[in-house]
């Protein structure tokens, strides 16, 4: 069994990598839509259109096979759940399986 104090810090750890991912993806949508609207239209707006595409699409398939309505604020939710999620899961790997825990 693992000391408690370190475990205690590991999982903060893994709480944290999950806020930073909610955060990180959740702004990366907010600056691609930002920046698609308003700016003029041309190469940077088609580019920054299609990129916000590429990154909402992983939240529109969740969003559909759970059956929610499209709206602006299920997807800011559900695309921060998706970097939560995704960075917590990379950060537990990392805590538990890899990192050393005779840490002090």
């Amino acid at each position: 069994m693992e000391n408690p104090h370190i475990l205690r810090r590991k999982l903060l750890a893994v709480l944290t990598a999950g806020m930073f991912g909610a955060a990180i993806f959740d702004g990366s949508m907010l600056a691609l839509n930002l920046v698609a609207d308003n700016s003029e239209p041309g190469r940077l707006r088609d580019s920054m259109t299609l990129t916000g595409y590429i990154v909402a699409a992983p939240t529109l398939l969740i969003m559909s096979a759970l059956g929610l309505k499209s709206t602006v604020l299920t997807g800011y939710l559900i695309h921060g759940l998706f970097g939560a999620a995704t960075f917590a899961l990379v950060s537990a790997i990392w805590q538990f399986l890899f990192k050393n825990g005779d840490e002090k």
